[in-house]
């Protein structure tokens, strides 16, 4: 197994969000060949989704690539990682 050191960003602090709980995860994201973990408070799953785009003022919001409707009628917003790292 090869072990390699990446940074980790706290997204809290990318997306200028009040503190709240402690971040108990780290997720792995890549863009090109960089490496990068997002410190979270918590994973809800994993699912297929179909992004919208955001309308008007929510489209030119960074760290935003747009939104979905999950199964139970819930708006998400989708981050836009590339934009992020």
């Amino acid at each position: 197994m090869l072990e390699e050191a990446i940074p980790v960003l706290r997204l809290r602090e990318l997306l200028q969000v009040p503190k709240g709980g402690n971040p108990g995860y780290v997720v792995v994201v890549r863009r090109n060949q960089r490496k990068v973990g997002l410190m979270v408070d918590s994973l809800l799953g994993q699912e297929d989704i179909i992004i919208k785009s955001l309308p008007g003022f929510l489209g030119r919001i960074k760290g935003l690539a747009g939104a979905t409707i999950l199964g139970g009628g819930e708006v998400v917003l989708i981050l836009d990682v590339p934009n992020l790292v």
